[in-house]
């Protein structure tokens, strides 16, 4: 599983609930994954672990909903560290859409189930 750190760089607005944010984590590798020649790595290895990563994270409290990367913008293999367990800490910057619903906005779905402190309501599939 992806260790991922919490870095966040910059973040621009998609329309009143979608946010594109670039955000930066540390994705672990274990060394058993590493070829002989040092921290060679496949960079598709170092997606889906970074894909699995978010997948298991789904939301944090800054950007709410993980809905999808958009762009991988570098792997730095230069930067890589290696713990004492030999897992290698690969830094990954990428871009990210978000999902953040403000207060006040409005949202269509249909009514799941009721509490006395709200509702929990299905939204359909997102089209961006």
């Amino acid at each position: 599983m992806a260790q991922l750190g919490l870095h966040t760089v910059v973040s621009a607005s998609l329309g009143e609930m979608f946010f594109e944010v670039e955000l930066l984590r540390d994705v672990s590798v274990p060394a058993k994954s590493l070829d002989r020649n040092g921290l060679r790595v496949p960079q598709r290895y170092i997606v889906k672990r970074l894909l699995n990563g978010l997948i298991n994270e789904k939301a944090c409290k800054d950007h709410c909903y993980f809905l999808s990367v958009t762009n991988l913008k570098s792997i730095d293999r230069e930067q890589g560290t290696v713990n004492e367990s030999r897992v290698v800490f690969f830094p990954v910057t990428f871009l990210c859409r978000t999902f953040l619903p403000i207060k006040g906005e409005i949202l269509h779905g249909v009514i799941y189930a009721t509490y006395s402190f709200g509702v929990i309501l299905r939204c359909g599939r997102v089209v961006l």
